[in-house]
């Protein structure tokens, strides 16, 4: 045994400073006893640390700053004032279950203390214990800020370097007890942890303090060498979080896999090493400076190296985006110190097109003393919010989602049965005049009466099922004849309905007039393939109740079997469901369009009305056509059908054109808002109808529900961030009420507004190209879909944000001002749209953020964040795998900075 104390023979001496807070907190070295005491032959400087009892932020360093050195192994580390032996070298002491008692005062924190030399501790012998155990004492009372410290529970005090130190001991034996913490041998062996024990201080009113600790204990005689890994040097000069690195010291595990490496308090990833004093490693995304790079291994962390580390600095303007194009750019980056009041919206995004995927995330950042964000991960249970709405308003929405949701269903079916067809009759052409006519097909001009085989749409195969119906001529004009069905209620039909009659009067005037040209103009000729068709010049719509009575919630449809000729040779009477003789007995061999008639009785917009029908079908019927072009054109092209998501959202396209070109007279890239009663448009006059708004009355061809749905929807896809449950690529699991029409109407208008020369332009060009999907889209636009979700997912958020002045083209919308729109919303139906604007992203601070884990991200879909504040140092976006690691390729980042 050697003894180093003349007050206390036989204990050597450890120096410890210690910070409660941290999960490894102390700090321990060898050290230099003052004059006044026995001088110990094991002497080193010592470290002091600050801790915040709020944040439980903690930051060590030797006085003056001065680096530490690498440990020398053998008979004790060298002294000279440059040498630091830190925690992890002989001793390291941790803690947990810190708490504050706010009534009391009191401050408390559960502490251990682990061997980390060759010799036990706690003995002389090496077998028998010491009744001294291991003492842990303040070389002075606690300084605290803001008021005075005391220690609340020590085990005693003595003279150790000075009279009247505080100590807490473990193990050992007090006042004839024995105590438990070093087990039952009473002696803490070379890489033993002891149990806990609680220590507490009286705070007095301090927010914060700081406290240096000795550990003394009684060790036998021998050479002192530590056992636990020691880092001496880390290449490369400067880590990159990404890249690989190689580090080495001594005493790591000969298993490289067996080791486990923090970095900037990160775990890093082991991928290789040699001969226990070396290890190669990924570095992990951490915060930029001079971070401690530790391993551990068999239980044992040994003392830290500082080394520089250097994440990828973005700079973003006021008004400008940046968005990332790749999951491994995304992975770790810092904005740039700004020094000024500053305020970012960043989003995570899934660049899958697949509407049903899921590609859960974790977003963090550090924050060194800064206080940490507190907020709670996302619960398993994750549903996206349906806003209220109103006993009518939800039978409205609901008629409306059940039409949709079929429509979508017929879509679908629609590309199945198209290539089906397209087999039979070959690509190009679609079939020619040449082939077998049925005598329902008519050539020639629209006769007064006629019949009309209407797909069974309920049945998959549809085109070879089908029902039959005969007709009567109500409108014939221009390009367009309408026939109503023969079987349709006397209450609605139009030959004793003067409302009726009226309504289809002015649906072919206004389909003359407004929408066939803007179909043409901006898709494409609804009659490109008449000629080969039934050479009639005409567009035909068939309103029937026969859409009323077998295929609930249908409003319209077309079907892509009218494409290619009849080949069923029966001639079935009126009546239904047959199944052709062939393979497309559905089709009526041109361009057709089959909508459902009102069924409730009486005037007024209450219910399926006749006026609310007319109120509401214009919208469907230009819909509809705009599918005839399509079709057309996919057919003359050889191609294959549009993706649903981008057919359906550049079908909303068209009733948005119809409502600009046609209804309201409004530019492309006005800026249109919600309209007012001094300016009676859009959304405005949607909501309102005659007779109590006579400013929307005067418009002739008001009322007209347009712009609502997609505004609706789009709402649907922003509040409560339901944007990860969605996707504009179609109907995600959460997507009940087919939202993504106009979600991906939001895209597209986005990609035009950014990148079109016109709306023409960029329409007919999608609708002539012979790519589908994602890559039709991104072709048209010249871009990267990573390029346009990022940036239309921006937008969303910050066109016309009353933080950002000029905004670059990245960030606009210029057509349309959502945030006067949901503001008009929310003034007149606030049960429904409940706040003047949807969208409203997670804050946070600049500083730290706490782990936040989104468990469902959909493809196309994104998550939204806000730093707001003084930015005074570089802020950390760190994007993860949910539970760490790198990020699924599907993930991306974009940021623009409002202020």
């Amino acid at each position: 045994m050697r003894s180093f104390f003349t007050r206390l023979p036989g204990f050597r001496l450890l120096a410890l400073v210690c910070a409660p807070l941290a999960a490894a907190a102390c700090d321990d070295a060898p050290t230099r006893a003052n004059r006044e005491a026995a001088v110990p032959t094991v002497v080193i400087a010592r470290l002091e640390c600050a801790a915040d009892v709020a944040s439980g932020a903690v930051e060590c360093a030797a006085p003056g700053g001065a680096a530490p050195a690498a440990p020398i192994p053998g008979p004790g580390p060298r002294f000279d004032q440059r040498t630091v032996g830190g925690q992890g070298v002989y001793v390291r002491m941790a803690s947990s279950g810190a708490a504050y008692d706010a009534g009391t005062q009191v401050f408390s924190f559960n502490a251990t203390v682990q061997n980390l030399s060759n010799l036990p501790m706690a003995t002389a012998t090496g077998a028998a214990r010491h009744d001294g155990g291991i003492r842990v004492f303040l070389i002075a009372p606690p300084s605290g800020s803001g008021g005075i410290v005391t220690v609340a529970n020590p085990t005693g005090t003595a003279e150790f370097t000075a009279p009247g130190q505080a100590y807490y001991q473990y193990g050992g034996s007090i006042g004839g007890t024995d105590q438990g913490e070093l087990g039952a041998d009473g002696i803490l062996a070379s890489g033993e942890a002891s149990a806990a024990k609680q220590w507490q201080f009286n705070m007095g009113g301090a927010t914060s303090f700081t406290f240096s600790v000795y550990v003394a204990t009684e060790m036998p005689s021998g050479a002192l060498a530590t056992v636990a890994p020691q880092v001496t040097s880390v290449s490369p000069a400067t880590l990159v979080p990404g890249a690989s690195a190689t580090i080495t010291g001594i005493n790591f595990n000969a298993t490289p896999g067996s080791n486990a490496v923090s970095i900037g308090g990160r775990a890093a990833t082991v991928t290789g090493g040699a001969g226990g004093t070396s290890l190669t490693v990924t570095v992990p995304c951490t915060a930029s400076g001079s971070v401690p790079v530790t391993v551990t291994q068999g239980g044992m962390t040994g003392r830290s190296l500082t080394h520089p580390l250097q994440v990828t600095q973005r700079t973003v303007g006021v008004g400008q985006a940046l968005v990332l194009s790749s999951s491994t750019d995304s992975h770790c980056n810092e904005l740039t110190a700004t020094g000024a009041a500053s305020r970012y919206v960043v989003t995570v995004f899934s660049v899958s097109s697949s509407p049903t995927s899921n590609t859960p995330f974790q977003f963090s950042a550090d924050g060194g003393l800064a206080a940490p964000v507190q907020l709670q991960a996302e619960p398993v249970a994750e549903q996206p919010l349906r806003p209220g709405v109103s006993l009518q308003q939800g039978m409205e929405a609901a008629r409306q989602r059940a039409a949709d949701e079929r429509h979508h269903w017929l879509l679908e079916q629609n590309r199945v049965e198209y290539e089906r067809l397209r087999g039979r009759f070959g690509a190009g052409a679609g079939g020619t005049r040449t082939g077998r006519v049925n005598r329902n097909v008519v050539m020639g001009d629209p006769p007064l009466t006629r019949t009309f085989r209407v797909a069974n749409i309920a049945a998959a195969g549809f085109c070879n099922s089908f029902y039959v119906v005969s007709a009567t001529r109500v409108y014939s004009n221009g390009k367009i004849a309408i026939y109503e069905d023969d079987a349709t209620p006397d209450a609605f039909k139009s030959s004793l309905n003067p409302t009726m009659a009226a309504n289809y009067q002015k649906i072919g005037d206004q389909f003359n007039a407004d929408m066939e040209p803007i179909v043409r103009t901006n898709f494409g000729d609804i009659l490109r393939r008449d000629a080969v068709t039934d050479n009639n010049g005409i567009l035909i719509a068939l309103f029937t109740p026969r859409i009323n009575t077998s295929f609930t919630g249908v409003a319209g449809f077309v079907v892509s079997c009218d494409q290619y000729p009849n080949d069923d040779a029966s001639t079935p009477a009126v009546g239904g469901p047959y199944t052709g003789t062939a393979s497309s007995g559905s089709s009526n061999f041109g361009e057709y369009f089959y909508a459902y008639q009102p069924v409730t009785p009486g005037t007024g917009y209450s219910g399926n009305t006749a006026e609310n029908w007319y109120r509401t079908i214009r919208s469907t019927f230009i819909h509809e056509s705009k599918h005839v072009a399509s079709m057309s054109a996919r057919v003359a092209n050889g191609a294959p059908l549009e993706a649903g998501f981008l057919e359906e959202g550049t079908a909303r396209h068209s009733e948005e054109l119809w409502m600009r070109n046609a209804v309201d007279n409004v530019a492309w890239k006005a800026n249109t808002g919600y309209g007012s009663a001094a300016n009676p448009i859009n959304v405005y006059c949607d909501v309102r109808v005659p007779p109590s708004w006579p400013e929307c009355s005067a418009n002739t061809r008001r009322p007209a529900s347009i712009m609502q749905r997609h505004f609706t929807s789009l709402n649907n896809h922003l509040v409560a961030q339901n944007a990860r449950f969605y996707s504009p690529f179609g109907p995600s699991q959460d997507d009940t009420g087919s939202n993504y029409y106009a979600i991906s109407w939001s895209l597209v208008r986005y990609a035009i507004d950014r990148y079109g020369a016109s709306d023409a332009a960029f329409l007919t060009a999608l609708t002539n190209s012979t790519t589908t999907g994602v890559t039709n889209l991104s072709g048209r636009a010249g871009v990267s879909i990573d390029q346009l979700l990022g940036g239309w997912g921006l937008t969303l958020y910050a066109d016309d944000h009353p933080a950002l002045g000029v905004p670059s083209t990245d960030l606009q919308f210029p057509t349309w001002n959502l945030r006067s729109i949901y503001a008009g919303l929310n003034a007149d139906l606030p049960s429904t749209y409940t706040t003047p604007f949807p969208l409203v992203p997670t804050p946070l601070s600049f500083g730290g953020v706490a782990t936040l884990s989104t468990l469902t991200l959909r493809g196309g879909g994104t998550r939204y964040y806000e730093f707001t504040g003084t930015q005074t140092a570089a802020q950390l976006l760190r994007l993860e795998a949910n539970g760490g690691g790198a990020p699924s390729s599907n993930l991306r980042i974009a940021v623009a900075r409002l202020q």
